[in-house]
């Protein structure tokens, strides 16, 4: 059997030294920010404020019936 294998190395700079970092955006990035705000976990988060969040970003979170 044939085996490839791959040595990579690379340096990186580091950008910043946090004990917490978001990336991404959307419902998933606006819960995340509002749990670090709150100092909560994003299951424990208002809804109604993370929706509040999103519809002032115009995030269309009912359809019309």
């Amino acid at each position: 059997m044939n085996s490839i294998q791959w040595k990579i190395e690379r340096e990186v700079p580091v950008f910043a030294d946090t004990e917490i970092l978001v990336i991404g955006g959307g419902p998933a990035g606006n819960a995340a920010a509002l749990a670090l705000d709150s100092h909560e976990t994003p299951a424990t988060i208002d809804i109604s404020e993370l929706q509040r969040r999103l519809r002032s970003e115009d995030v269309v979170l009912d359809l019309p019936k």
